[in-house]
């Protein structure tokens, strides 16, 4: 590539990160000022935005460990961590049971919900977020020093 190229690309670049971040400012300010929970929106993007708007909102709600997410197309459907994270694929954190296991956990409540199954899933979103609000059993993404398993346990333990 020659360095006339290089320097239309790398504009070219910065022109769309630039439209990709205006919409993302955007796409905030307006659930901010609707007092909407993000949690509780449905986004619909093509996967490449959809990623740098899950992500966002995983640092508007507290990191990556607490972003529940799925994927939902006309025949199969698949729940996971929202967001991208620095725990996803780190073997130390396994090896260490420091995982967050709020994210699968509320990406569970999700696929509960999406097989129709909504009295379950809202038990288990509000064990969760029972545990989390009485500060007790958190990880340390979240300011605790709890295990995954503890957490797990802790949300086991509520569930009504």
């Amino acid at each position: 590539m020659t360095t006339k190229g290089r320097k239309e690309f790398m504009k070219l670049l910065c022109h769309v990160l630039g439209m990709i971040t205006n919409k993302i400012s955007k796409f905030i300010t307006f659930f901010c000022n609707k007092d909407v929970l993000l949690t509780r929106s449905m986004k619909v993007t093509p996967n490449l935005y959809g990623n740098l708007v899950a992500n966002t909102a995983a640092g508007i709600a507290g990191g990556t460990g607490v972003m529940p997410g799925g994927n939902v197309g006309a025949d199969h459907a698949i729940f996971e961590q929202g967001a991208s994270a620095g725990n996803v694929g780190n073997e130390k954190l396994v090896v260490e049971k420091k995982a967050n296991p709020v994210a699968l956990l509320l990406s569970s409540a999700m696929m509960l919900r999406h097989l129709q199954f909504p009295s379950f899933a809202d038990r288990l979103e509000t064990a969760v977020k029972r545990v989390i609000a009485e500060g007790r059993y958190r990880t340390k993404d979240l300011g605790g020093q709890s295990t995954t398993q503890e957490v797990v346990d802790a949300v086991i333990a509520v569930l009504d």
